[in-house]
């Protein structure tokens, strides 16, 4: 998936465009640029509109993401200070 592509999904989850230039540049530091970035996005009446679907997708996406690494930790954690988990 290209910038365009990148930029229509988050634009079918939120309608801030903040929050889009930011997840753009986090996803750049993520993939390891180290250049100097800023983001600006214009976006025209035929821009995509937030799904309500893929929002509530989203939603449960990160929702299991935070269960799962809490899970990871505690597993982590137990096992750390001797008590194994099996």
């Amino acid at each position: 998936m290209g910038l365009c592509g990148f930029l229509r999904s988050r634009l079918e989850v939120t309608d801030d465009p903040e929050k889009v230039c930011n997840e753009v540049v986090d996803t750049c530091l993520y993939k390891g640029s180290r250049d100097n970035m800023s983001a600006i996005l214009i976006c025209f009446p035929n821009a995509p509109k937030v799904s309500a679907e893929t929002a509530k997708k989203e939603a449960e996406l990160d929702k299991y993401l935070e269960c799962r690494v809490e899970e990871i930790i505690k597993n982590f954690n137990k096992h750390a200070l001797g008590h194994p988990t099996h």
